[in-house]
């Protein structure tokens, strides 16, 4: 989710509990300003009729008013006193609750004590107010999320405008540049303490990527010469008289050393690919393979083996010409190094994938692992154990993905082009 709909869905909840809690608030602030409305015209109507006994010397005139009770006290305990009271009663007639107030006071008129107490209804009706209020609610809810989301959006533009900027220059630095990424400077405190520690990060990541590099390049470059120069030795002590031990021995010396140069040259590969720039180079993958595969046709008729192919024709890879080679190169090689006497390859294209499938003995490893560094399924001494390491970097750096199974003796790896 972006960041400016969370916060315009943050606002919208907020908006929604504020609003619900307004009306609640709203809801008993109405309901108590009607019943104070109505003491204040009771007190005023006590009043008036304080003035009328004490003008007239009676109450005649309220004796039969149904709203109006006077009441002469023999004995008074307090004076004035005063009490407000609430009488809830359901009326059928008008199908709502009224509340009754009464406001009862006493006074001294001319030596009597007179307790005057009147009365007068409020009606609540109270479905149809509360529904009032939510259709309020409702329609006030919409137009504030509605106001957010427009707001949001223009809002997000301007504030958020350093943050995407950032982004963009972060998604288009490429450590093997040189040149370093400088950010935009902004009026937000936290996006510049951002850009700021961006800056150093990325600075520090190409150093250490320079010094990694120079030092892989150095290693390469010196481990060459002596493992050349190894090599030519033991070349030319074979032709000399070896007895069969000594023989023995310098054939394991020269293996190791061809293994040894092997794993050398497939770590400087893993290394740059570590930081390959992919393209979007397409290639007629068809096309590749037919002419590719003819390459192994010796040495797959040397381990007396059989390639079947189907094929389809035009399958376009989005794929670098020299990767492409060297994840066929591995694969291949891979089946044909793992096979058995008698054994088969078939290699599958079409629109969706590419499988290779061989035959050969179980795995000693599990499935899994067996695109991890230096695990080999397996003990051939002539593999690195690299290989299928670099296939599988390969995949990734494109998208793809690549499976391994093994079913009924035989071994399979499936890449499917569609993007995860």
């Amino acid at each position: 989710m972006r960041l400016n709909h969370k916060f315009t869905l943050a606002y919208s909840i907020i908006s929604f509990f504020v609003l619900l809690i307004g009306i609640g608030i709203n809801y008993v602030a109405v309901n108590r300003s009607a019943e104070q409305a109505t003491i204040a015209v009771l007190k005023n109507l006590n009043t008036t009729i304080v003035r009328d006994i004490e003008k007239n010397g009676n109450y005649n005139a309220y004796r039969n008013n149904n709203f109006v009770k006077i009441t002469v006290l023999d004995t008074v305990k307090k004076i004035p006193d005063e009490r407000v009271e609430n009488d809830y009663r359901w009326t059928n007639l008008l199908k709502s609750t009224l509340n009754i107030v009464q406001y009862t006071t006493v006074h001294k008129i001319n030596n009597t004590h007179y307790e005057i107490t009147t009365k007068a209804p409020i009606i609540k009706p109270k479905d149809q107010y509360i529904t009032g209020l939510a259709m309020v609610f409702a329609w006030t809810f919409v137009f504030l999320i509605t106001l957010v989301i427009v707001l949001s959006q223009i809002i997000s533009i301007y504030i958020l405008d350093p943050f995407q900027k950032t982004l963009l220059a972060i998604s288009n630095f490429q450590i093997s540049d040189n040149d370093d990424v400088i950010l935009e400077k902004s009026t937000t405190y936290e996006f510049n303490r951002l850009n700021s520690f961006i800056e150093s990060t990325l600075k520090r990541s190409r150093r250490d990527y320079l010094s990694l590099k120079e030092f892989s390049e150095n290693a390469s470059h010196e481990l060459q010469t002596p493992v050349a120069v190894m090599q030519a030795k033991i070349d030319l002590l074979l032709q000399t008289d070896l007895t069969e031990q000594q023989l023995h021995d310098v054939i394991k010396i020269s293996e190791e050393l061809v293994r040894l140069s092997s794993v050398q040259k497939s770590l400087t590969l893993l290394t740059k690919l570590d930081h390959f720039t992919i393209t979007d180079n397409e290639i007629n993958l068809s096309n590749y393979l037919k002419k590719s595969l003819g390459r192994f046709t010796d040495i797959i008729d040397l381990n007396d083996l059989e390639l079947t192919t189907a094929i389809d024709d035009d399958v376009f890879v989005v794929i670098d010409d020299v990767l492409i080679k060297i994840l066929h190169n591995n694969i291949i090689t891979n089946a044909i190094r793992h096979n058995i006497p008698n054994g088969t390859i078939k290699v599958t294209l079409n629109t969706d994938y590419l499988l290779v499938e061989n035959t050969g003995n179980p795995p000693n490893i599990a499935p899994e692992k067996v695109f991890d560094r230096f695990q080999k399924g397996n003990s051939k001494k002539t593999s690195s154990g690299i290989g299928l390491s670099i296939v599988k970097k390969i995949i990734d750096l494109y998208g793809y993905s690549v499976a391994y199974y093994y079913e009924n003796g035989i071994h399979s790896f499936k890449i499917r082009f569609k993007k995860a």
